[in-house]
């Protein structure tokens, strides 16, 4: 069954459990009598570079994170992702989508198989390891050769320029 939420950061449109957004309905007045109706008609939204979004008042939406806010609440923090479970992109089901962060979301095995076809780097710590990187001591370079990283990567998690969700 189909389960219809407000989007708390877009109040005039509700988010659906089936993975669509849809505008409150309402009337305006036209200028020359009666009123126009507007909203009410459930949307994906439009398929672009394999993410449904929205445009509002000039302004584009994802509609997965609109989903993932209107079912698990507001970001938890501001590098706050959304996740798919199972990692189709296109799968805006509610129950399909949690916040995470972005280096949950490139460990996710679907990312790793991806990097290994690409031929990419995978990312090789993890939040742990970044948090003991920030707040331990010795060199960036001590650090680098302990988890197999460069010493560009220690000083830009030290400094937050990346691994910023670390507290």
């Amino acid at each position: 069954m189909e389960k219809w939420k407000l989007i708390p950061s877009l109040p005039s449109h509700l988010a659906s459990s089936d993975g669509r957004v849809m505008a409150l309905p309402t009337t305006k007045p036209m200028p020359s009598g009666g009123v126009r109706h507007y909203g009410g008609e459930p949307s994906r939204g439009v398929l672009s570079e394999g993410r449904y979004g929205f445009a509002y008042n000039g302004k584009n939406y994802r509609v997965h994170r609109l989903i993932c806010e209107a079912f698990n609440g507001p970001a938890p923090h501001d590098d706050a992702v959304v996740m798919h479970i199972d990692e189709n992109a296109t799968n805006n089901r509610a129950d399909n989508l949690q916040w995470g962060t972005q280096a949950e979301n490139m460990r996710a095995p679907g990312f790793l198989a991806y990097c290994r076809r690409r031929g990419k780097a995978a990312p090789k710590i993890n939040d742990d390891q970044a948090r003991e990187i920030k707040y331990g001591g010795g060199s960036c370079a001590a650090a680098a050769r302990k988890f197999g990283i460069s010493p560009a990567t220690v000083s830009n998690i030290r400094c937050g320029r990346s691994w910023k969700h670390l507290v």
